[in-house]
């Protein structure tokens, strides 16, 4: 029994993430690295989805515009698990 890989799906499964999103719009360099340098955490972007970044914490719109300094529009919606659908790709943070 690989107990080291159940343990890691279920990790992976029970991951709360946050999803942060700009429809039709792209995030920014200098956004990235606040919301990095502020939080003290990883952000995942994708080449394909700029207008999306992905966090691995749960994180309110309150505490994202805080660590941005205020800024453009956006959404932000908290989801539990690396394969949930809401994902527009699976991120890789572990």
């Amino acid at each position: 029994m690989d107990l080291l890989g159940i343990d890691i799906r279920a990790q992976r499964a029970e991951q709360k993430i946050t999803l942060l999103h700009r429809p039709g719009g792209t995030w920014h360099q200098v956004e990235v690295s606040r919301l990095v340098a502020g939080f003290n955490n990883t952000v995942c972007g994708h080449p394909q989805h700029p207008e999306y970044l992905i966090l691995p914490e749960h994180r309110t719109k309150e505490e994202v515009l805080r660590v941005l300094l205020g800024g453009q529009a956006f959404d932000v919606t908290n989801v539990l698990g690396f394969e949930n659908p809401d994902l527009p790709w699976v991120p890789q943070f572990i």
